[in-house]
């Protein structure tokens, strides 16, 4: 069976056919999709779709491009919905310096905020990291002790040094890989896939984002796509996907304690 880790099901690309989508999960070969929030409206949402659907589970927080909506509602939002047993933890959450002009002192505090919240909850943290691996690392070699329940790299696309030193630093560190990991360009994501160990990989989508090969650019991203992620880190790791498949599973049980 299949687990897509992170998706935004939520997203207005599939209004006209998300319950289609989430229909077929059994016949896709689904067992759990994850939907991802990133701001007040899209926790709510994530959480409304996990209740209702049997194979959905949520992570929910702010995305550093929302930096600005982290507040007391937010805050509150976050800790009431973690009661949830399908919330299963704290994301999509972390640094982005992609932009101009980003507010790297006020991604930091609302990142190292919701991660105490996800430590307060014995949860793990999904993380999502652009153009800021120095400060990120800064952050997890400060606040270890946050981490400790676990930290998801989603859409991993750092060095597979990053990746090593992230793992001698949190134990319970996993990479997420998707889409990109079937790009032709796309060498350094493929070569840390290669060179993280087996038992620290998942796979996702990110729908409706980063469709894979030999869809790219041809349709939106959804969660059945995931199985092209999974046979391309099965090459890649030279095993089947059978086992990949199991691999993953194993994995994503590991980290999220709350999945059942």
């Amino acid at each position: 069976m299949l687990i897509d880790s992170h998706a935004h099901l939520g997203d207005s690309a599939f209004d006209e056919n998300r319950e289609e989508i989430i229909k077929n999960f059994e016949k896709d070969r689904l067992l759990c999709v994850v939907e991802a929030g990133c701001c007040k409206n899209s926790i709510l949402n994530a959480v409304k779709l996990a209740n209702e659907n049997e194979k959905m589970f949520a992570i929910i927080g702010v995305h550093p491009e929302n930096d600005f909506e982290f507040d007391a509602e937010a805050e509150k939002l976050i800790r009431e919905n973690l009661k949830n047993e399908k919330v299963i933890g704290v994301g999509e959450v972390g640094l982005d310096y992609y932009f101009p002009n980003p507010n790297k002192e006020r991604q930091k505090q609302v990142f190292i905020a919701q991660a105490t919240i996800a430590h307060e909850n014995k949860v793990p943290v999904c993380v999502h990291l652009r153009d800021a691996y120095g400060d990120f690392a800064e952050i997890i070699e400060q606040n270890l002790n946050l981490f400790q329940d676990g930290l998801l790299l989603h859409c991993y696309s750092g060095s597979p040094e990053f990746a090593k030193r992230m793992m001698r630093e949190v134990p319970n560190c996993y990479f997420a890989f998707g889409g990109t990991s079937t790009f032709k360009n796309a060498v350094n994501v493929r070569e840390s896939v290669k060179q993280i160990p087996l038992d620290r990989i998942l796979s996702e989508t990110d729908s409706p984002f980063l469709t894979p090969e030999p869809l790219r650019g041809k349709e939106k991203n959804q969660p059945r796509n995931v199985d092209f992620v999974v046979q391309k880190l099965a090459d890649i790791k030279e095993i089947t996907e059978d086992k990949m498949e199991k691999i993953i599973e194993e994995n994503f049980r590991r980290l999220f304690k709350k999945f059942k």
